[in-house]
């Protein structure tokens, strides 16, 4: 294998373009160049790239997207694939899925899907386009030959997949610091500052805010929430402690660097905390979900470093960390399953083997959009239909949610029958497909 096609809706910054990063430093030891395709990129990382293009239509901030756009970045993909003789893509979320699978299966050439959360799957569009998240389901579940998750909790998410590997988001472990716990009285939040994030800071902020253990609170990152912590901050007086940094170049270093004795975030900022040897608490999708110790760092990886369930209150885990700070730093040896040279190796052994197999529905999906240009594939109803056909006639089972999101599109039905359905989750796997033929029978 010498050459690696990464497909992306953007590469701008943040744990993604870090991982990827890392994936890049590792694996050109092997003498592998890499690719990137993508619609938005930011240029301080060209230097990691053998080339790229920034020419993808499609992104996950569109409303409209008519097959025709489609058609176009599936060319430009494949055309790319020939530019480049490229042995292997690896495609990452979001909306460039569907043109990824549909040009690997032009081109003869190996593909995989990396899930990175929630929003890899079941909802990677909007929820209200629900055509839309049909078709991405058909080409997520059989467009792919290989199928890689950050973390084990998407293996159940995401179940109606086969094929499924870890591979973890990681580090390189002699990067790690051992300089003890100091109560310097400041602490740094970081994070990718999107609406849904920037929410979870500002609901957190002001309990770190009254706490008297803390004199002084950073904020790292940047995003479209941004705007929406420095308005809060501002509108309830709290610049006496809180500085917002925006975003930083090289955020493990300077939580190695800097004076800080907790630092809270969720995935990767959590890996970066604990290896420049700071305590770090986990700011998840439910809140704060208390700090990492010893004995709880399995499940937080399990979750990816984050959670959805608020599970701690801060003054009673700063207790803790001051009684005993040592239960909440780490040495090398317990941190193996997030070495980056063993994880990467693994994923290389794993591609090296990977062939592509060919499969009738993106041949069909293809099919459909050529006599469908103009359509809007997240909404055009007739297309739904074709959806819906190809997934009653395919041969794997279909995601819960997407099923049960069909099943209310058609149908009035009690909740009492939708908790009968759900308790039944197993038997809807093999009840299904009849199901949707009956729905295109009514049509």
């Amino acid at each position: 294998m010498k050459n690696v096609l990464f497909v992306a809706d953007c590469f701008t910054g943040g744990g993604l373009e870090t991982r990827i990063v890392e994936q890049i430093k590792i694996l050109k030891r092997k003498r592998i160049r890499f690719y990137l395709l993508c619609n938005k990129f930011n240029p301080i990382y060209k230097k990691y790239f053998a080339e790229v293009s920034e020419s993808l239509k499609l992104n996950d901030r569109l409303q409209k997207i008519s097959a025709n756009d489609v058609l176009t970045d599936v060319d430009t993909i494949c055309n790319f694939c020939v530019k480049y003789d490229i042995d292997y893509i690896d495609c990452h979320p979001s909306m460039c899925i569907l043109p990824a699978v549909l040009a690997a299966e032009r081109v003869n050439t190996p593909i995989s899907f990396t899930l990175h959360g929630v929003a890899s799957g079941d909802f990677i569009t909007n929820p209200n386009h629900l055509p839309g998240r049909t078709l991405y389901h058909l080409a997520i579940n059989y467009g792919f030959d290989k199928y890689f998750a950050v973390a084990e909790y998407l293996t159940t998410l995401y179940s109606f997949l086969t094929n499924v590997s870890i591979v973890r988001n990681g580090s390189f472990l002699n990067s790690i610091k051992y300089r003890g716990f100091k109560n310097t009285r400041a602490v740094a939040i970081a994070s990718r500052l999107d609406v849904v994030k920037a929410q979870l800071v500002i609901d957190f902020l002001p309990s770190v805010y009254k706490s008297k253990a803390i004199d002084k609170i950073d904020i790292y990152g940047d995003g479209d929430g941004i705007h929406n912590i420095k308005t809060f901050v501002s509108e309830n007086h709290l610049e006496d402690k809180v500085c917002i940094k925006g975003w930083e170049k090289d955020l493990s270093k300077k939580l190695s660097e800097g004076d800080y004795m907790l630092v809270f975030g969720m995935g990767r900022v959590v890996l970066d905390a604990i290896l420049s040897g700071t305590p770090v608490g986990v700011l998840g999708y439910g809140g704060f979900a208390g700090f990492v110790n010893h004995s709880n760092l399995q499940d937080f990886a399990k979750d990816n470093l984050t959670s959805w369930e608020t599970k701690a209150e801060l003054p009673a885990e700063l207790k803790h960390l001051f009684i005993k700070p040592s239960d909440y730093i780490f040495d090398k040896k317990d941190l193996d399953e997030f070495n980056a040279e063993a994880i990467w190796q693994k994923y290389y052994d794993t591609i090296i083997t990977i062939e592509h197999s060919k499969n009738e529905v993106s041949q069909k999906v293809f099919s459909l959009l050529l006599k469908n240009p103009d359509a809007d594939i997240l909404s055009d109803q007739d297309l739904f239909l074709e959806y819906i056909r190809l997934l009653a006639d395919g041969d794997r089972p279909l995601s819960q949610k997407l099923f049960f999101a069909i099943f209310q599109k058609q149908f009035d039905i009690s909740e009492g029958y939708k908790r009968q359905i759900a308790e039944k989750n197993a038997q809807l796997r093999q009840k299904n497909k009849p199901f949707l033929k009956k729905i295109l029978r009514r049509n």
